[in-house]
C-alpha cells in the first residue's frame, strides 16, 4: 500500500507551513518504505509515501503532466492501466513512466470528472488542477482504500490515515458519539462517519472537487441490478466464472513478487487456483491456523497448495497474540476494531513480508473478497432478519402483537403489527434512527442501515398506521 496526505486552503497567497505538511506524512510513513514526496503551490500542499509495485524506478509520486498544470498523489492500483494509456497515446497524450499513476494524470486531463469512470480498479487520489484552481479528491467504487478529509477556517485537510488529519488541523482530537453508538450496533461507523468530530470519510464511489473554499461532493457509480432472469444456471455459472478469472488475473501485472492469503476456504481456493495458473513463477500462499483444532483450517489451505503447486507459508495464532497486538491494531487502524480477523490479517501480512528471502519478498497480496459475493455473508438477508426480530422487541409489551408472512407481488412480505396505542411514532423514531434508539433506551437498534440495505435491493420498509392507534411495520424484499 502507498499512503497520501494534504491540505488546500481557501486563501491561495496565504503562506503553507511545509513542517506541518512533513509531520501528516511522517505519519503514514509505514505505508510507504520505498520513497517519500512533496509537493506544494499556491494554497496547495501534496504528500506521499510509496510502495513500490509498478514502473519501480519512473513512478514516484507527487507526480505531473508535462507542463506541471496537474499534480496528483495516488493510492491503489489500476488494473486496466495499459489499454487505458495505449487509448491516451492515440489521443496525442505523451507518456514519460511507465506508472499507473501518470495514466490517471491523463485519464483527468482528457475527460475532465468523468475520469472515475474509466478506471478500473482500487484508488484513492488527490488531484490539484492548478488552471481550475481547484482539488479533486476520488475513491474506489467498493471504498477498499481510504481517503478521509476534514475542513475547518476554510482550509481543507485529507489524508490516508486520520492520524494524519488530525495532525494537519491541529486540533485536539474530540470523539463523535454518534459513531461511537453506531460502532456498538454494528461494529462500524457507517457512511462519512468517523470516530473523530470534524474529520469525514469520502464514501466508497464518490468524487469531491474543493474550490473556493467549498467541498462539493457526489456519487459517480451505483451498483447496477444484474439481469440473469433470462439466463440459465449454465450461463451464469460460466459468465461469473470468466468474470473471476478475468478479475484474478488482472490483478496479476506487478514488477514484484505475488501471492495471495488462502484459507483453505472455497473463496481464496478460487483465487490461488487461477493466480497460480496465470503465473509465470511459482505462486506463493500464506494461510494462518488456530491452536484450537475447531477452528484449524490449515489442513485445507495446505491440500489447495498441494493441489496448485504453490510455495506455502503458514503460521499458527495463539491467544497472547491477539491480545498483545491490539494496541498495535488500533494505532494503525484509527478506530475500534470492527473484526478479531484484523489480527491474523495483520501477522499474514508480516508473514509475506517475512517467510521468504528480501529479494524475494512478496510485496502485493491478492485478499479474497467473494464471500460477500457468493452468499456467505449476505447482507440483505442479515438485515432482513434483523428488521423483523428488532421489529418484534420494540413491540413486546406495548399491546397485542402480530406477526404474519406471505408472498406479494414476487417477493416476501413481512408484517409485524401491534395494536397498542400510540405505538405507530415511536416505532417510526425508534427503529429507524439508531442515535434516537439508543439515546431513549429503544430496543430497535440497528434499523436505520438495515432500512438502507432492504431499499438499496429495490424493497420497502414502513411503518403503517392502523385503527384504534396501533401500527404495522411492514417489509417487503423481491425475490431472488
Amino acid at each position: 500500500m502507498c499512503g497520501f496526505c494534504g491540505f488546500a486552503c481557501s486563501n491561495e497567497e496565504q503562506p503553507l507551513d511545509v513542517e506541518r505538511l512533513r509531520a501528516m506524512n511522517a505519519a503514514i510513513a509505514h505505508r510507504g518504505p520505498d520513497g517519500l514526496g512533496e509537493y506544494t503551490a499556491a494554497g496547495v500542499a501534496l504528500g506521499h509515501r510509496r510502495l513500490s509495485i509498478i514502473d519501480i524506478e519512473g513512478g514516484q509520486q507527487p507526480l505531473s503532466n508535462e507542463d506541471g498544470s496537474i499534480w496528483i498523489v495516488f493510492n491503489g492500483e489500476i488494473y486496466n492501466f495499459a489499454e487505458l494509456a495505449q487509448r491516451l497515446k492515440t489521443l496525442g497524450h505523451q507518456f514519460r513512466t511507465r506508472s499507473d499513476t501518470e495514466v490517471i494524470v491523463h485519464a483527468y486531463e482528457e475527460y475532465g470528472l468523468d475520469f472515475v469512470t474509466h478506471l478500473n480498479g482500487m484508488f484513492a487520489l488527490a488531484i490539484h488542477d492548478t488552471k481550475r484552481s481547484q482539488v479533486v479528491l476520488a475513491r474506489d467504487h467498493f471504498g477498499i482504500k481510504p481517503l478521509f478529509y476534514s475542513i475547518s477556517d476554510g482550509e481543507l485537510v485529507f489524508g490516508s490515515e486520520i492520524k494524519s488529519v488530525l495532525i494537519g488541523t491541529g486540533a485536539r482530537p474530540a470523539p463523535n458519539p454518534k459513531a461511537l453508538i453506531e460502532y456498538i450496533i454494528f461494529r462500524y461507523s457507517a457512511g462519512a462517519r468517523t470516530f473523530f468530530s470534524g474529520v469525514s470519510r469520502l464514501p466508497p464511489a464518490s468524487i469531491a472537487v474543493w474550490s473556493h473554499g467549498r467541498l462539493a461532493v457526489r456519487r459517480y457509480w451505483s451498483p447496477p441490478r444484474p439481469e440473469v432472469d433470462s439466463l440459465g444456471d449454465c450461463e451464469v455459472q460460466r459468465q461469473f466464472a470468466d468474470k473471476l478469472e478475468n478479475a484474478v488475473t488482472s490483478q496479476l501485472i506487478s514488477e514484484v513478487p505475488l501471492g495471495s492469503f488462502c484459507s483453505g476456504g472455497v473463496d481464496s481456493g478460487l483465487v490461488t487456483a487461477h493466480a497460480s495458473l496465470h503465473s509465470d513463477v511459482r505462486f506463493r500462499t500464506f494461510s494462518v491456523g488456530f491452536e484450537e483444532g475447531e477452528w484449524d483450517e490449515t489442513s485445507r489451505a495446505v491440500e489447495t497448495s498441494e493441489r496448485y503447486g504453490t510455495d506455502h507459508h503458514s503460521l499458527t495464532l495463539r491467544a497472547h497474540d491477539l491480545l498483545s497486538l491490539v494496541p498495535t491494531l488500533l494505532g494503525h487502524n484509527d478506530e475500534p476494531l470492527s473484526h478479531p480477523n484484523s489480527v491474523p490479517l495483520y501477522l499474514l501480512s508480516g508473514l509475506a513480508r517475512t517467510a521468504v528471502p528480501p529479494t524475494m519478498q512478496v510485496r502485493l497480496v491478492l485478499d479474497p473478497a467473494l464471500p460477500t459475493l457468493l452468499g456467505h455473508y449476505d447482507p440483505l438477508h442479515r438485515a432482513f432478519s434483523n428488521i423483523v426480530r428488532n421489529a418484534v422487541e420494540a413491540c413486546e409489551g406495548r399491546g397485542e402483537i402480530g406477526l404474519e408472512a406471505r408472498t406479494e407481488d414476487g417477493g416476501v412480505r413481512v408484517e409485524v403489527r401491534d395494536h397498542g396505542p400510540g405505538i405507530q411514532a415511536e416505532l417510526a423514531g425508534r427503529l429507524f434512527d439508531p442515535y434516537v434508539t439508543a439515546k431513549t433506551g429503544g430496543t430497535g437498534l440497528g434499523l436505520a442501515l438495515a432500512k438502507q440495505t432492504v431499499e438499496m435491493h429495490r424493497g420497502t420498509i414502513a411503518v403503517e398506521p392502523t385503527p384504534g392507534g396501533g401500527a404495522t411495520f411492514v417489509v417487503w424484499m423481491r425475490g431472488r
